[in-house]
């Protein structure tokens, strides 16, 4: 990715000297692209992947402290640390160390996984339905 990043780097100092767009960007631009487009493929089978398998940690759900469990609907919510703190009114280090308490209490990963499998036990619903979104 370097090489080809340099390479494009080159080209493109190319194009300002010369005025025009050759060939080369256009694929370089496309080959970018493709490499987006495969990162994301293998994030989403990485995710499914644990979602097939997350069995065993439902079992460990019964270990997770009830600010522990209220931490997980809030982070399946989409929120980051200081949001989480915020909710919380607690410190960011408090959240931290919440988060870490439930990833290793049920030997996820990291938060994506979690918040997968709090979608899968029910631990979080659907977003509340929006009158916006739900049409007339």
């Amino acid at each position: 990715m370097l090489i080809s990043h340099a390479r494009s780097s080159a080209r493109w100092s190319r194009i300002h000297l010369a005025g025009d767009v050759p060939r080369e960007s256009q694929r370089d631009n496309e080959l970018v692209s493709e490499d987006r487009r495969t990162l994301v493929r293998a994030g989403l089978a990485r995710a499914l992947a644990f979602a097939r398998s997350a069995e065993p940690s439902h079992a460990r759900l019964s270990e997770l402290t009830a600010r522990e469990l209220q931490v997980l609907r809030l982070l399946a919510r989409g929120l980051n640390n200081a949001e989480l703190a915020a909710e919380l009114t607690v410190s960011t280090a408090t959240v931290k160390t919440h988060v870490a308490s439930i990833l290793t209490k049920l030997q996820l990963r990291d938060r994506v996984q979690a918040v997968v499998l709090a979608y899968q036990t029910g631990i979080a619903g659907p977003p509340p339905s929006s009158p916006a979104l739900d049409g007339p």
